[in-house]
């Protein structure tokens, strides 16, 4: 059994499922629900997908809600629970299955995104456990996240074609035009989008050797793989982006670009963080979304072009390396026992390669934030994002005559291998 030994350690809450799993199952999605008006519409996304070549899906429902919450949430969870059976007893498809999970009361400590993501994957861990399906993928989605008709298809096919990969990011576009949502909620999705894709190729840009999108509706992870980095976390929030960058150091993960998901750019209070927080803070300051500044990322470039460097550094004798690195840099890398840190790596490596995947393994996407925190609180203040973005053009040697933030954000789509054709709205 490849995934007992997680079970004994990392498992939260597993609940029975009597009905055993197909033997044709390789796709689990797992999707949280708390809140949430358009679940139906979703499920009714994924159940018109066309099916993977001669392979079954199951769609694990985690309907869930914190023990303190109101009553009045509590009912409307369950009301929308009630709902979704109603809506599921009406299908009748051959290769999907629905498992509504009905998990109230969750502890304050860990009642989030998080821990309801990790029932749903634990149990579709343990349900490819019992077909020794090592190889089965779980899909993260979210209850507010539309699905192109070719979803399963195109994952199926990105996969089959590189079988060694650990998991799979599925490229994302959220809606920036229509009649769903007023006007301004575009524009403020549009400049979050714009922020999440300016960070990540700035990212690029640094030398950073891992930058990806981590997006909780966005990805894919094999069984086997899940069970060994010790599965989904139970943050409240931000549990996508700490799983997926326990992933990226050590497996491949591929992006598949022939479909895409489209996130809801709704308002939203049900997580401390993240999208619908975002959207709805920038509504309420009536104010751009405020990005980090381009100089705090060419710090980190200048940091790790030193790799070399770095690695032939004498530590003992060489006491002075960090006065070339600008005035924010030096003062975290103090706070952070940079000269104790890089001894130790060097002690334990051998060779470029080496050295450079260990220091990264320190200097990881959490220490990123937290320098990118640090330099802004001290040093540095955010900006508008396409001021931003602007300044990032111009670093990079493209030259525009200030493009509206729309242009901005459909030039990096074009990099991502999204066209706007292909983002169009999901109906």
């Amino acid at each position: 059994m490849f995934a007992e030994n997680y079970f004994k350690k990392h498992s939260y809450i597993l609940p029975e499922i009597e009905e055993p799993p197909s033997g044709l199952l390789w796709y689990s999605v797992v999707i949280p629900v708390f809140r949430e008006e358009g679940l139906i519409r979703v499920l009714e996304a994924l159940s018109c997908a066309e099916k993977p070549f001669g392979k079954h899906v199951e769609l694990i429902l985690v309907f869930n809600h914190p023990k303190a919450v109101e009553e009045e949430i509590k009912a409307l969870n369950r009301d929308d629970f009630e709902k979704t059976l109603g809506w599921i007893e009406q299908q009748h498809s051959s290769w999907i299955k629905y498992i509504p999970l009905w998990v109230p009361d969750l502890p304050r400590k860990f009642a989030g995104a998080g821990i309801a993501r990790k029932i749903g994957m634990d149990l579709a861990l343990h349900r490819f456990e019992k077909l020794e399906r090592k190889d089965g993928v779980i899909l993260s989605l979210d209850a507010d996240t539309l699905v192109q008709s070719n979803y399963f298809e195109a994952i199926q096919q990105g996969l089959d074609q590189y079988p060694g990969a650990g998991g799979c990011l599925i490229s994302f576009a959220h809606p920036i035009s229509g009649t769903e949502f007023q006007q301004e909620i575009y524009q403020a999705i549009m400049e979050y989008e714009l922020h999440l894709r300016y960070y990540k190729h700035f990212l690029d840009f640094t030398g950073f050797p891992w930058s990806n999108y981590t997006i909780g509706s966005c990805f894919g992870v094999r069984a086997e793989i899940y069970a060994k980095q010790g599965g989904m976390n139970r943050r409240q929030a931000g549990e996508d982006f700490y799983f997926l960058n326990k992933l990226f150091p050590h497996y491949r993960i591929i992006t598949i670009t022939d479909t895409l998901v489209q996130p809801s750019p709704r308002i939203s209070d049900r997580v401390p963080f993240g999208t619908g927080p975002a959207i709805a803070r920038m509504l309420k300051a009536k104010e751009p979304y405020l990005t980090y500044a381009p100089e705090s990322f060419l710090d980190l470039k200048k940091l790790f072009a030193s790799i070399e460097s770095l690695n032939k550094f004498n530590v003992v004798e060489d006491t002075d390396f960090t006065a070339q690195l600008s005035k924010p840099m030096q003062e975290f890398l103090q706070a952070t026992d940079f000269i104790g840190k890089l001894k130790e790596i060097k002690q334990n490596t051998r060779g470029l390669d080496s050295f450079r995947k260990r220091f990264f393994l320190w200097f990881d996407a959490f220490r990123i934030v937290k320098y990118l925190n640090f330099s802004h609180e001290q040093h540095y203040s955010r900006l508008a994002v396409d001021m931003a973005v602007r300044k990032y053009f111009a670093l990079i040697g493209i030259q525009e005559e200030k493009p509206a933030t729309a242009e901005l954000l459909i030039t990096f789509r074009e990099w991502d291998g999204i066209s706007e054709k292909f983002a169009r709205p999901i109906s």
